[in-house]
């Protein structure tokens, strides 16, 4: 009897301490769930206050921002984004950004953002978008977003408009191509050099009366391809353009000048140079107009002769 109880007692003991342990896994594994709850909320707030912070950064920017992902589905914008487009969020989220880009565009657009690539992940672009019944030009910064793992997510895009500037680019544009055709078209010659007397251009007559092409006389000294001197004298005659970017001022030749052009062929000629000035009025340059006057000179000879 003794020892049946004795066994009883031992079997209860062990139960007991069987369930202690038991328990006391329960409370560690309890107070690991309670930790685990804990930091996954501490990462949900923290994870909030950052689209709290990034969401205030973004509203802050002038530029349009917006994240979309690779079939062009619109997952966020700033508030800038929808009043450049005049659109609500609720018409924007979720919607293709195809419908926004001109159609003329769309094809170029697509090419350049199959570009973008992990070893090259932003690629900028610039292309027309349609709104309401007006074009606009806008220039992209387009990046992929990956996640810690480097996967893929999505794009973002930081865009502003580029319009005006366009416009002036437009303008200024027609401007040199008016400007170039002038100048090939006119019957004297021009030519224009930097400060330091190179040779930037040659229009076709200056081409002509030098003897050599723009190619070849691009960035040479003026002197090397510009040799006059006097007609009598056959001294050396200072280059105009020299004079006129040293004291600032139009300087005309003198007459009886003469130009000996790189095929050895000798023309008179009579010439104007002047500074050219940027919009600070500092120097950037010299433009020389010349032409032949070689039957002049002959027949102004003949006169002087006597044989009219």
């Amino acid at each position: 009897m003794a020892l049946r109880k004795l066994i009883q007692k031992a079997l209860t003991l062990l139960s007991f301490a069987r369930l202690s342990a038991a328990n006391r896994e329960l409370e560690r594994e309890i107070s690991d769930v309670h930790d685990e709850i804990r930091l996954l909320k501490q990462a949900e707030i923290a994870s909030k206050q950052s689209d709290i912070c990034y969401r205030a950064i973004v509203e802050d920017q002038t530029e349009v921002i917006a994240r979309y992902l690779p079939d062009g589905t619109l997952t966020f914008f700033n508030q800038a984004f929808a009043l450049y487009y005049g659109r609500s969020p609720e018409e924007l989220i979720g919607s293709p950004d195809q419908p926004m880009i001109l159609e003329a565009d769309r094809q170029r657009v697509a090419e350049f953002v199959a570009l973008i690539s992990a070893d090259h992940p932003v690629v900028i672009i610039e292309n027309r978008v349609l709104l309401g019944d007006r074009v606009r030009w806008t220039k992209w910064h387009n990046r992929m977003v990956f996640d810690e793992q480097g996967c893929f997510l999505e794009f973002q895009s930081v865009g502003y408009d580029i319009t005006d500037f366009k416009e002036i680019e437009e303008k200024l544009f027609q401007e040199k191509e008016l400007a170039q055709v002038t100048l090939q078209s006119i019957g004297d010659g021009v030519l224009t050099t930097d400060v330091f007397r190179r040779i930037q251009y040659l229009n076709p007559v200056a081409k002509s009366l030098l003897g050599c092409s723009e190619a070849s006389a691009e960035g040479l000294l003026l002197g090397e391809v510009f040799d006059i001197v006097h007609e009598m004298t056959r001294e050396k005659v200072q280059n105009p353009i020299e004079e006129a970017l040293q004291e600032n001022r139009i300087v005309s030749l003198a007459n009886h000048t003469v130009l000996i052009n790189q095929n050895d062929r000798e023309i008179a000629i009579q010439d104007s140079a002047a500074p050219i000035h940027n919009r600070e009025g500092q120097i950037i340059g010299g433009v020389m107009v010349f032409r032949d006057v070689t039957q002049n000179a002959v027949f102004t000879s003949a006169i002087l002769a006597g044989n009219p």
